[in-house]
């Protein structure tokens, strides 16, 4: 069942190429498959657990012969299953935007985050700066292993304040997955937040959905404490 919600809200996301954007909008938009496929993983496993005490249980060879047949063809179905990504590529779309959901629930109530992820190449700066200017809140990314990704940081914090005043700016260290790898430290993170002035920071792999989630909800909470007002009055 769907969750009903309340307020909407709407989040850009920016970051240079290659820190995981993409794969956050997947996320956004494939947690119903992947909790599928986990169910129809689940049920082939029952189902060869059954079969195999039924071939143990049954006296005629005719039938342990059917019942071996089964389970030999429900694993390999589960082998094919397993086989399948959890993750499939993705692009951006030719606009330079792509766009995903989001449900949390802040206060007791549901709230739908709109999410537009934004392409940091120039020629789709046009559409990018439609998105700042009517934003509630923005996520910046950089990748903890490549130290040039934090190279503009500094610029995209000017553009948001610039078409839309004092948001709520979430710093994001992505691919907390690959730290024997990393290049940019927390204290350097840390540091980047405080020169500029930005809400919160934190790290995370955006593969992890509860990362994802935690991220969401501190954003939830920025733009509330950010207009000092009841969350109703706000949206």
């Amino acid at each position: 069942m769907a969750q009903e919600w309340k307020f909407l809200l709407k989040v850009i996301v920016i970051g240079d190429k290659k820190v995981g954007k993409k794969t956050l909008v997947i996320q956004l938009k494939e947690p119903r498959r992947l909790r599928a496929l986990k169910v129809s993983l689940k049920e082939l496993d029952k189902k060869i657990d059954e079969d195999r005490v039924f071939k143990e249980k049954t006296k005629s060879q005719f039938k342990k012969r059917i019942f071996r047949k089964k389970i030999e063809k429900l694993i390999e179905k589960k082998r094919e299953l397993e086989q399948r990504p959890a993750i499939e590529s993705s692009t951006l779309p030719t606009t330079g935007v792509d766009f995903g959901v989001k449900i949390v629930k802040f206060r007791n109530e549901y709230v739908k985050l709109q999410i537009w992820v934004l392409s940091s190449h120039e020629r789709f700066q046009t559409f990018s700066h439609m998105y700042v200017a009517s934003s509630q809140a923005a996520i910046i990314i950089y990748d903890i292993t490549n130290r040039d990704s934090l190279n503009r940081i500094s610029e995209w914090c000017q553009l948001i304040r610039e078409l839309n005043g004092i948001i709520p700016i979430i710093l994001v260290g992505n691919k907390l997955d690959l730290k024997e790898l990393r290049e940019v430290s927390i204290e350097q993170g840390i540091g980047v937040k405080e020169k500029l002035q930005i809400s919160d920071f934190l790290e995370l792999s955006v593969k992890n959905s509860e990362d994802i989630e935690a991220m969401f909800e501190k954003l939830t909470h920025h733009i509330s404490t950010n207009f000092s007002r009841d969350i109703k009055e706000v949206f």
